[in-house]
């Protein structure tokens, strides 16, 4: 079975959110449109299985999926070696949830997440990173202003499509599509790596208190 790549990252990323916390209830499901043709570039093949995850990293997501329209999620993550915090808001809502594993210990600012595997930004990056080493790029594009390699992935009523910046090799935008699921799209940001100021209260349980507020706009 193909792997599908922007498909499975899509639920992962963005429907523990909706269905547990922070937007429940039923929606309409949306439609697709046919990927954009891409012109072919051969020497893009050189690139597959470089890709490896930053750590530590700090990157921002903007999520939006058509079984949820109106809303936006917002997300902020903090992550070295195993240890990671996370700050999410459900626009327009300014209800921010915090989430924090300190390599043992897992809290949260909401009672109904009780797993670090529910949220655990840490292993959903590095599995992104590995997906991607398994496919090679289709050609290159620019989105959100990065010249990126594009990936691409297709099948029977499933689309996946993923750009990667071809300077900083940090994912820029994910984009899927199923006729189960409807369609997301997920928008990275990579911000500063050194938070070491903040090291000492960032992986600290005992400190939900939202620290990256200023982060969680559009």
């Amino acid at each position: 079975m193909r792997n599908l790549l922007l498909l499975i990252v899509l639920c992962l990323a963005g429907y523990w959110a909706y269905e547990h916390y922070l937007a429940p209830g039923p929606a309409p499901a949306g439609s697709g449109s046919a990927p954009a043709p891409v012109e072919s570039n051969p020497q893009t093949s050189s690139v597959t299985g470089q890709f490896t995850m930053p750590d530590p990293v700090a990157w921002k997501e903007i999520e939006r999926y058509s079984l949820k329209p109106g809303k936006t999620f917002v997300t902020v993550a903090l992550v070295e070696g195993n240890h990671w915090r996370t700050e999410s808001r459900m626009m327009p809502s300014s209800q921010i949830i915090v989430c924090v594993f300190d390599g043992t210990t897992f809290v949260s600012s909401s009672p109904k997440i009780t797993q670090a595997i529910t949220i655990d930004p840490e292993s959903r990056l590095r599995n992104l990173f590995s997906e991607f080493n398994k496919l090679k790029p289709v050609g290159t594009e620019e989105r959100d202003d990065h010249s990126c390699w594009l990936f691409r992935e297709n099948s029977q009523g499933e689309r996946g499509d993923g750009w990667i910046d071809k300077e900083t090799d940090f994912p820029v935008l994910i984009e899927g599509w199923s006729a189960a699921t409807g369609s997301g799209e997920i928008h990275f940001q990579l911000l500063k790596s050194d938070f070491s100021i903040l090291r000492t209260t960032a992986f600290d349980t005992g400190n939900l208190a939202p620290m990256l507020a200023p982060f969680l706009r559009l």
